[in-house]
């Protein structure tokens, strides 16, 4: 991707909060992740519903350690003065489940 904007790509900690919500995941307890997250992601993942609930990061300590160590924070730690959707007075976030009352129909006459 070489001279390309890494804002237009999906970023691991979207793809992996995504991939859990799709799988009927309601929330996260933690994410492990090689370096500290881009700003884009701390903010994606300040605005999921579950993150004041003790969401916390889980980042590689030490390049040059053969073993995994990790640091453990919450994301506090990363975003100390967030903004989501509780300052606009909202409720819930993203992962929230939310009953929308949608409807599906068909006009095609194969469809009995």
């Amino acid at each position: 991707f070489v001279g390309q904007a890494l804002s237009f790509s999906v970023h691991a900690e979207q793809s992996a909060t995504i991939n859990a919500w799709l799988h009927g995941e309601t929330g996260l307890q933690a994410l492990a992740i090689h370096e500290a997250p881009c700003g884009y992601c701390r903010q994606f993942l300040y605005e999921m519903a579950t993150v004041n609930q003790n969401f916390v990061l889980l980042v590689k300590s030490n390049e040059s350690q053969p073993e995994q160590t990790y640091t453990s924070n919450k994301l506090p730690h990363f975003l100390p003065e967030p903004f989501g959707p509780a300052d606009l007075g909202l409720t819930g976030g993203l992962m929230q489940t939310v009953f929308h009352d949608l409807e599906t129909y068909s006009t095609d006459d194969t469809d009995d």
